[in-house]
């Protein structure tokens, strides 16, 4: 097709774009993207916060990052360790199946926040009192409850 009957068409569809109404223009709802999640310094201590208390078997200290409002869930390695709760309770040692004197040691922990949603993974090594070391994989959800971040799920399981 000659250059001379294109320039219409190219000036017909440059002007359809502007306007928003050409397939490859945006969409009617069309909406900016929220800015990208951000690498959470503040996630990250407190998880380590989490670990210490955890570590040094204060599970009332511990209880104090999770969340109590209604839909936290809490995934264990263990077959009962699936627990959904709608009524504020405390974390329990089992759920991190360690005893008092073991330690959690954090691996490659990454943490990021995006507005009111945050979290955490990690390769956390657990150290028991005997001596044992298990390897985990650790998911920490956050949310931002009134300015204060609290955990809204845990999922850790053994690596192999």
């Amino acid at each position: 097709m000659p250059l001379k009957l294109l320039s219409p068409w190219f000036a017909a569809c440059a002007l359809c774009c502007a306007s928003s109404a050409c397939a490859l223009g945006p969409e009617p709802d069309y909406r900016p993207m929220p800015p990208a999640p951000a690498v959470s310094r503040e996630l990250e201590l407190k998880t380590r916060e989490l670990y210490a208390d955890l570590s040094s078997g204060d599970t009332v200290r511990a209880s104090l990052l999770y969340s109590q409002e209604p839909g936290r869930v809490f995934v264990g390695v263990g077959g009962q360790d699936f627990r959904t709760t709608s009524e504020p309770r405390g974390v329990a040692q089992d759920e991190w199946f360690i005893e008092p004197g073991s330690a959690i040691v954090p691996g490659e922990l990454v943490a990021y926040s995006d507005r009111e949603a945050g979290w955490v993974v990690d390769r956390p090594t657990i150290r028991l009192r005997n001596g044992t070391e298990l390897h985990a994989r650790l998911t920490l959800l956050w949310r931002n409850e009134y300015g204060i971040w609290k955990i809204v799920h845990t999922h850790i399981s053994l690596a192999r």
